[in-house]
């Protein structure tokens, strides 16, 4: 049957096997794994990749707070953005303005 197992791919290792029935008590497990300490837990999170994973959870578990700090970080790129916008359309129009001027003269 094809719900008989939860299969998995993380990091490149195909995690396999658990079957239906079993799986809220293999997540309770992971959750109050003993074996996981504090140093463990600082250390991955200085890997790149227990940084991110760390990242995503805290997005995840904070959607507003990441929002705000995303527009926060992006709301001086987005100024910069609006104001060298409006300096490219007055080029643009001086540019009309004087190419209507020299065709009006010829």
């Amino acid at each position: 049957m094809l719900c008989d197992r939860l299969v998995e791919r993380l990091g490149g290792l195909l995690v396999a096997a658990i079957p239906w029935s079993q799986l809220p008590l293999v997540l309770a497990q992971e959750e109050h794994d003993p074996a996981s300490s504090a140093d463990n837990e600082m250390r991955d999170r200085l890997t790149e990749h227990g940084w991110l994973e760390s990242f995503l959870i805290w997005a995840s578990k904070e959607p507003l707070d990441f929002l705000f700090y995303v527009l926060v970080f992006l709301s001086p790129f987005f100024c910069l953005s609006a104001y060298l916008s409006w300096k490219l359309c007055k080029e643009i129009e001086a540019k009309e303005a004087k190419r209507k001027r020299k065709a009006k003269k010829e």
